[in-house]
């Protein structure tokens, strides 16, 4: 078998750092845990019986390697139905779901494909197969999945502060109008501010144009294709660190004259 399945960690590190207080998402984190664990147990077992078998090649050994690859492509399909899994219960984005919900679904389904009585001829040919369909069908939507979670976290932080923006003029506005404050003094927080949410409003644009790109890449170009969705995304890091600042300011400036 030339390939092995493999997830990123990399992409939970990011995107699931801790949420314990949502009991979903921590419930599906452990879980795909646990088929790490067991995945890659079951792993280590197949080279090794694997490694047997093509030192010398006997019936007895080659038996042992057809019942570790069985073991083994199935506990890979749980891995990858348990990532999926967490993936979606990072977002609420319906669009993420009628593109991930089916993958997981496959994944479920796809151990009733595997038999126990398969030859290892068999259990190869289908370990095959899943490679084909992971780089064709599941990995784009992976990626599109990981782009819209990361975009939706930029959005929701973005509204949070356009709220909390909004407040803080109506007050700014009542004290114009109670004579103890003259417009002009907000007038600078309001350009600046307004400057910022017009970048980070840009920058969600062309990232969900990128998004949408993923699914037209080249298989082995997918990758490439969400790292251009980081790139264009990045940026709004920075603005919105700058947005809090000038918020924060022109709360600072309303407080002294409340």
């Amino acid at each position: 078998m030339k390939k092995v399945f493999v997830i990123v960690i990399l992409f939970l590190i990011i995107i699931f750092p801790v949420y314990a207080q949502d009991l979903t998402t921590k419930k599906a984190f452990d879980d795909f845990i646990f088929s790490q664990d067991n995945y890659r147990a079951s792993l280590t077992e197949f080279n090794l019986k694997k490694g047997s078998y093509q030192k010398n090649p006997t019936l007895s050994l080659k038996e042992e390697a057809r019942v570790s690859l069985y073991d083994f492509l199935t506990k890979r399909n749980d891995y990858k139905r348990t990532y999926l899994t967490v993936v979606r219960t990072r977002t609420s984005d319906m669009t993420v779901y009628s593109k991930i919900d089916p993958e997981v679904v496959w994944y479920e389904k796809r151990e009733d494909n595997l038999k126990s009585t398969d030859s290892l001829e068999d259990l190869l040919i289908k370990s095959n197969e899943e490679d084909i369909r992971y780089q064709t069908d599941t990995l784009p939507i992976i990626y599109f999945s990981l782009g819209n979670i990361s975009l939706s976290s930029i959005i929701e932080l973005k509204i949070e502060h356009i709220n909390l923006y909004e407040k803080l003029k109506n007050e700014a506005g009542e004290l114009v109008e109670l004579g103890r404050a003259d417009s002009s003094l907000f007038e600078r927080w309001y350009k600046d501010i307004d400057a910022e949410l017009t970048k980070i409003n840009d920058i969600e644009k062309v990232t969900k144009i990128e998004i949408q790109k993923i699914f037209s890449a080249d298989n082995y170009q997918v990758k490439k294709s969400y790292e251009k969705v980081t790139e264009k995304l990045s940026p709004a890091k920075s603005n919105l660190l700058q947005l809090n600042k000038f918020i924060s300011e022109l709360e600072l400036t309303i407080s002294e004259k409340r």
